[in-house]
């Protein structure tokens, strides 16, 4: 199908959903990995074309690592939420590090633990307990 949909009953295998790249099987896991990584490389480019300074992060390993980690998670997401599309695959992948962002709400403040809805998603400062 062109939106790299697989509709039921294809014959398309049980297991991992995965779609044709020029001719190569490619797993919609990796496409959720490609749709964060694109997220980053979409800020990469707009500093370059901006002729601006490159920030220190890109020069750091552990950047990297951290990115390469948070594009893993987009994939399993992929998978976790059972996509079955390519759009949808990618969308998921690019919207990770919005998800991690709204599930690390949770602060710990001078008084105990506080959780904080001012960010992602609006909401107000309540403290807990």
């Amino acid at each position: 199908m062109a939106d790299g949909s697989i509709p039921p009953g294809s014959g398309a295998p049980a297991g991992p959903a995965h779609i044709d790249v020029l001719g190569f099987p490619l797993d919609l896991f990796w496409i959720g990995v490609l749709g964060s990584i694109a997220v980053e490389l979409v800020a990469f480019a707009a500093i370059y074309d901006s002729g601006g300074a490159f920030p220190a992060k890109y020069k750091k390993l552990g950047f990297y690592i951290v990115r390469g980690i948070i594009a893993f998670i987009g994939g399993v997401l992929v998978e976790v939420y059972n996509i079955t599309n390519l759009p949808a695959a990618l969308q998921i992948g690019a919207s990770t590090p919005a998800v991690l962002a709204a599930l690390a709400t949770v602060r710990q403040g001078s008084g105990g633990g506080e959780r904080r809805n001012d960010e992602p998603g609006g909401g107000e400062r309540r403290a807990e307990g």
